[in-house]
């Protein structure tokens, strides 16, 4: 629960401090005085989009900051963990939010620097606001399969059918790229093998432009390089002056030197293999030209393949290109003899995958549909707590038919029917509140206030189920008055016993029902506007209430009603 807010530098807010309790807190307060900008620092502190707008005229920037005592709640203190947040401080959680007159922000979780999503997360786990928007959300035919399921669980099976519907979803799509590929085959067969049989007739090798190439340059200049080999050679060996009669001398002499002084022995090694280097030299030079072919027409033959092999190469890209591009067309070719049985088979699948959808789809309808008559009961019962008393509820089920060839749909009585990630209904509440009058659809009868007793009603019924444990209601009691807003006020206590609630309200029967009482007022000082809270006494909440009932001038009237109103609520 929320054990104490603090609120600086927001819009008209100085410097607000205001503690909470279990149970039910009403907020109370003129129209203007401020009420919502308690409701609209939560909504912030917990992730909404900041403005510098929000921050008090002539202040660089607006804080606000909760306390929260979380009673051990495992989500967050592993949401915590893997986010590298402290949890030094049992079962409490200090959130804090800093919003700059340039319009950024800052988030803290116990006094750590995070991210907006974290606090977003940790809201998602916490607190759950209810305003205006989400009567209109609930008017929305497309949200009420949530809200039923949310109170009515079937993680279970939708769980399952998520599974096999993504299962059936990934084969569709490789049915379709086979299907494609096969079409784009056939319809590109006769180029294709065109340029197979174009780089057959070919047949290049792996790196053979290059290996050409080389060979080109050399028997394009083999009697130059002859002639230089033999100079070489003769050089190195062929008279008494060439390199290698002269290094055998060097040696000879170096060793002997070495006999005198070791200091000679390295360089006589040295010498040494220099020779033998010499007479290595001399062998190679003449197995290179007794190697070499020299003939004019492996010349020509050598220039013909290059040129039929950069001929490819100037249509299909490099020579490595080429290669892949042959190997490329090969496997498709290959590919294309299997096609048959591949879609066969992927079809199997698919049909495999929609029966066993179909089966885990019909039973979270029919389970639905069980449930839907113990709903429709529940919310009957709270609605007649809240003075809609001939209220009949109905959830209407329906099944959307699948477009013809669409396989992503299950068949069920000798139809195929489109899915979804709920399974394959479309669920709509459906209402009359005049007895004797035939259901339709919510947005179409009911009465603003209506609509947030329905509201009311089935956060009432989620309420064992629900696992966050503050909620925030921001002038849900619209359009109710006298009686039933006594009605609908029990209705809320009833709720705190499961949740903390904070509650603002212009009507005296709902504040009266409140474990703690909140009211907020503007102020002006030195030509400023501010607001202000104050927890009540019990004697201010009897003052507080009469005001509410009788206006600025207090009866003694009003005040018996007040403590009338209190001690019912008891």
């Amino acid at each position: 629960m929320i054990k104490h807010l603090r609120i600086r530098n927001f819009a008209l807010i100085d410097d607000l401090e205001v503690n909470f309790n279990s149970g039910l807190n009403v907020i109370i307060g003129e129209t203007g005085s401020g009420k919502s900008m308690i409701v609209d620092s939560l909504i912030l502190l917990f992730g909404d989009r900041a403005s510098s707008d929000f921050v008090r005229t002539g202040e660089n920037k607006a804080i606000i900051e909760a306390e929260i005592e979380i009673g051990g709640k495992a989500g967050i203190a592993a949401l915590l963990e893997s986010n590298d947040i402290d949890y030094v401080i049992e079962d409490t959680l200090i959130l804090r939010r800093e919003i700059s007159v340039k319009g950024s922000s800052r988030n803290f979780v116990n006094d750590t620097p995070t991210t907006l999503n974290l606090l977003k997360s940790i809201g998602e786990l916490l607190i759950d606001f209810h305003g205006q928007h989400d009567h209109q959300s609930l008017l929305k035919s497309e949200n009420h399969i949530q809200i039923f399921d949310t109170i009515n669980k079937k993680d279970d099976l939708i769980a399952q059918f998520v599974e096999l519907k993504n299962q059936l979803s990934n084969k569709i799509d490789e049915y379709k790229t086979l299907t494609k590929k096969e079409h784009d085959l056939k319809s590109q067969r006769e180029n294709l093998l065109y340029k197979l049989d174009e780089i057959q007739q070919v047949d290049p090798q792996a790196d053979e432009d290059s290996k050409l190439e080389t060979e080109l340059v050399v028997l394009e200049n083999a009697e130059q390089i002859i002639i230089q080999c033999n100079e070489s050679y003769n050089l190195l060996f062929e008279s008494e002056t060439g390199v290698q009669s002269l290094l055998s001398r060097v040696n000879k002499t170096m060793q002997n030197l070495a006999k005198f002084d070791s200091a000679f022995e390295q360089y006589a090694n040295e010498i040494y293999s220099a020779e033998i280097i010499s007479k290595e030299s001399s062998a190679f030079l003449i197995d290179y030209i007794e190697k070499l072919d020299y003939n004019p027409e492996k010349i020509e033959q050598i220039r013909t393949r290059l040129y039929n092999i950069k001929t490819l190469c100037r249509k299909y890209g490099t020579l490595a290109e080429v290669l892949e591009l042959r190997d490329s067309i090969l496997a498709e070719i290959a590919e294309s003899e299997n096609f048959d049985f591949l879609t066969k088979d992927l079809l199997k699948q698919i049909h495999s995958l929609r029966a066993d959808l179909a089966q885990i789809g019909k039973q979270i309808s029919n389970r639905r549909k069980t449930d839907a008559k113990t709903f429709s009961a529940k919310l009957e019962e709270k609605l007649n707590q809240m003075g809609i008393a001939n209220a009949e509820f109905q959830v209407v089920i329906k099944h959307k038919e699948a477009s013809n060839g669409d396989l992503l749909s299950i068949d069920l009585d000798k139809k195929s029917f489109k899915v979804f990630d709920n399974g394959y209904d479309e669920l709509e509440f459906h209402i009359s509140t005049n007895k004797g009058e035939k259901t339709t659809p919510l947005a179409d009868v009911a009465s603003g206030g209506e609509v947030s007793r329905i509201m009311l009603a089935l956060k009432s019924i989620l309420a064992g189920n629900d696992m966050i444990p503050i909620m925030v209601f921001d002038e849900i009691d619209t359009g109710i008055s006298g009686r039933i807003a006594q009605k609908v006020g029990l209705v809320m206590k009833e709720l705190a016993t499961y949740h903390q609630i904070l509650a603002i309200t212009h009507l005296p029967q709902i504040a009266a029902m409140g474990d703690n009482m909140v009211l907020v007022r503007k102020q002006e000082n030195d030509k400023r506007t501010f607001v202000e809270t104050k927890l009540l006494s019990y004697e201010e909440k009897i003052h507080e209430i009469a005001k509410m009932l009788s206006g600025e001038e207090l009866t003694e009237a009003a005040i018996e009603s007040a403590k009338i109103l209190i001690n019912k609520s008891v």
